[in-house]
């Protein structure tokens, strides 16, 4: 089917595939489908998180194409050939990341299914700084959270939790406690 979508294009641009640029990439979903028949594509995001997911996703795996993985994988001798794609560099991102949880665990001493204990010393190894920022605490220390983020110009905030039951006293205390007219000249949908 790529192979038929790439003809098409190619067709229809007289053999001058074109480039795809998406400066709004956010998952790089536009991106990464116009690599898939063969054009050359670019991304772009305000966000740092997003730039770092499509250098992830569209820059870094075309450098690694063909190749074989850098540790010596036993389930898969030299003697088969070629690495298709980005075959090695998956091989390697699996290693190497079994690697990485195993000498977590041997430092840290645990694993996926922690216990109360061991999570409280994980706490006291992230600094401060990194958690500072999170809402924590009671609905009103939340909302305390939230607030300072609008007050850094935010328009919006985006709200995590387990469960609409664990979010559900945090809007009502900020429904609550907001200052009036806070939202007046933005859209009613910042979504739509």
């Amino acid at each position: 089917m790529l192979a038929r979508a790439r003809a098409e294009i190619a067709a229809s641009c007289e053999e001058d595939l074109p480039s795809v640029m998406d400066h709004f990439a956010g998952g790089g979903s536009v991106p990464l489908e116009a690599q898939r028949p063969g054009l050359e594509s670019h991304a772009s995001d305000l966000n740092p998180v997003a730039v770092l997911i499509n250098k992830a996703l569209i820059a870094i795996p075309p450098i690694f194409a063909g190749l074989a993985p850098v540790h010596s994988d036993p389930w898969r001798p030299a003697e088969l050939g070629s690495w298709l794609g980005v075959q090695g560099l998956v091989a390697d991102s699996r290693h190497y990341g079994e690697w990485m949880r195993e000498q977590a665990e041997a430092r840290i001493g645990i694993d996926e299914a922690a216990t109360t204990e061991q999570l409280e010393h994980i706490a006291e190894l992230i600094p401060q700084e990194w958690i500072a920022p999170a809402a924590t605490g009671s609905p009103a220390q939340c909302v305390e959270k939230i607030r300072g983020q609008f007050d850094l110009g935010c328009d919006g905030v985006i709200m995590h939790g387990t469960s609409p039951d664990q979010l559900s006293p945090i809007v009502d205390e900020y429904a609550r406690t907001r200052p009036a007219n806070i939202f007046d000249g933005l859209a009613a949908s910042p979504g739509a």
